[in-house]
């Protein structure tokens, strides 16, 4: 091979790579020409991803504001409103037996510093009939890994009725009483008391407190087995007890 045909190689692979160049086409065919437009075109692109940080933000936020909010609605709850375990006071409760019938906006009973409030608890409730002068209401349920109670003992004399004891379990793995003695409740036969309870008793060492805000509570609905309405008389011989202050809850 020479020089000369050498140098019309040259030229020659030059128009072939300039054909084969051309016959590709492209969707920016002036590629620097429209350089400065593609720019734009991603520039236009970027404000797209900004409201990504503000969804977090405003999840977050979301998220602030709803803890934030159950402090804020325990806050301004009006006073009388329905309060439950979780918002840190007691229970709402309400126990029915034919017998007896108990509600309480508020209830709880703290042990050794322990509060047992029943929230979601499977209470056994049972009521002992009786007769027209006795009966009971008695609750028991697990909480804690502990068996609580509370038993309420009922008298009935002439036209009223009223509680002389109650009774809770003292928080122990072997469960024993704490009882307390008073003159709980007293109301006409037929009426609910309606009121607060709020007592304190200390046995074998053992303190519990029993709260019950917001209680309604009527006794003797049905009175012994065989007669299921109260006495609005006093049964023969009987003897109404005065009242007795022992004990007495800070109640209306």
């Amino acid at each position: 091979m020479n020089g000369l045909i050498d140098d019309d190689l040259e030229p020659r692979l030059r128009a072939l790579f300039d054909a084969q160049a051309a016959a590709v086409r492209s969707t920016v065919p002036t590629w620097r020409a429209q350089s400065d437009d593609i720019v734009v075109v991603v520039s236009e692109l970027a404000p797209a991803r900004a409201p990504r940080p503000r969804v977090r933000i405003a999840v977050v936020a979301l998220v602030t504001v709803a803890i934030a909010g159950l402090g804020v609605v325990a806050a301004v709850m009006p006073p009388g409103a329905l309060r439950t375990a979780g918002s840190g006071a007691g229970a709402s409760v309400h126990w029915t037996t034919p017998q007896v019938d108990l509600q309480a906006d508020d209830f709880s009973i703290t042990v050794d510093g322990v509060q047992y409030t029943a929230a979601g608890a499977a209470v056994d409730v049972h009521s002992d009939p009786g007769d027209p002068s006795y009966q009971t209401l008695e609750l028991v349920w697990q909480e804690h890994g502990r068996e609580m109670r509370w038993f309420i003992y009922f008298a009935s004399c002439a036209n009223q009725w009223w509680s002389n004891e109650m009774r809770t379990y003292n928080g122990k793995a072997a469960g024993d009483w704490v009882t307390f003695h008073g003159d709980f409740f007293r109301r006409a036969l037929g009426s609910t008391y309606s009121g607060d309870l709020d007592v304190t008793a200390t046995e074998g060492g053992v303190t519990s407190h029993l709260v019950a805000h917001g209680l309604r509570l009527q006794a003797f609905i049905t009175s012994g087995p065989a007669n299921p309405t109260p006495p609005t008389t006093a049964l023969p011989g009987a003897t109404c007890a005065p009242a007795n202050p022992v004990g007495t809850p800070t109640s209306t």
